[in-house]
């Protein structure tokens, strides 16, 4: 997990060692601390948390690991149309109007 500047500057001289460990890396917010957009450029990531933190004691990272595990678990979990009973008919007055807010309620 890239947590912040040092993490971030550690991760860059990581991937100039070897280009295949940036495929296990995940940004996890944007550090306020000069240099850190410089490093991320050049990392070629974006971290998708921009919670104005410079604290230095890692912050984001449990945060960043909680999304991810929330991710795999809608990846894990997350039924099918056809195994919740969603039939065509159904999909179509979905995508024919409003279902969840109607003229008459």
């Amino acid at each position: 997990m890239i947590d912040g500047f040092i993490s971030i500057v550690a991760a860059l001289v990581a991937s100039r060692l070897n280009l295949l460990v940036k495929e296990f890396m995940f940004p996890s917010h944007v550090s306020s601390e000069q240099g850190f957009g410089y490093a991320a450029s050049t990392l070629g990531v974006e971290a998708p948390l921009k919670l104005n933190m410079r604290l230095g004691e890692g912050s984001g990272c449990p945060i960043m690991f909680a999304i991810i595990d929330a991710a795999c678990a809608i990846i894990r979990d997350m039924g099918t149309f056809e195994e919740a009973n969603i039939g065509e008919e159904y999909l179509k007055k979905m995508h024919g109007g409003d279902v969840f807010f109607r003229k008459n309620q």
